[in-house]
């Protein structure tokens, strides 16, 4: 799959509701909060819009942002996810591990999208695969099911 065509799913799928749902808010926008450790994240957010236009979305109407970024200093992500929480945003979007840990830390009760999780069982951010039981959610990359002597690996 395409980084633009992911970059879409994610958008379409897991964040934001039906396009109905968005604009019956009560006139409001739908607050989607953005946690970065580093301002680099910064071109994944982009590809991220970009996504949602190609989707008819448009920011100000269906969307509104609200980002706090760390600038590399991961002591801060705590304190900025509480600052995030505290504005109340409908989603926040985790762009790393580290995010995805603050943002857990400061709420239980707002959905967490981790974009490129790893390993959430183990860090604790759900329970399990099939049943999270958590207010986290994302994509999961794993190479749990490849066999030790997969041809991937195989180099003649």
């Amino acid at each position: 799959m395409r980084r633009r065509e992911f970059i879409s799913a994610l958008a379409g799928f897991s964040v934001l509701p039906a396009r109905s749902d968005a604009q019956g808010r009560a006139g409001r926008p739908v607050v989607l909060g953005w946690l970065g450790a580093v301002s680099g994240v910064r071109s994944f957010k982009q590809s991220f819009e970009e996504g949602l236009r190609e989707l008819g979305y448009v920011e100000g109407r269906d969307y509104v942002f609200v980002e706090r970024f760390a600038g590399g200093v991961m002591s801060a992500l705590p304190a900025l996810a509480a600052e995030l929480v505290s504005l109340r945003p409908d989603i926040i979007i985790a762009a790393a591990t580290a995010s995805v840990a603050a943002a857990k830390q400061a709420t239980s009760d707002i959905p967490i999208v981790g974009p490129a999780l790893t390993d959430p069982v183990d860090l604790g951010f759900i329970a399990s695969h099939a049943r999270p039981n958590s207010n986290i959610t994302g994509v999961l990359s794993t190479t749990d099911s490849l066999p030790e002597s997969s041809s991937l690996w195989a180099w003649n």
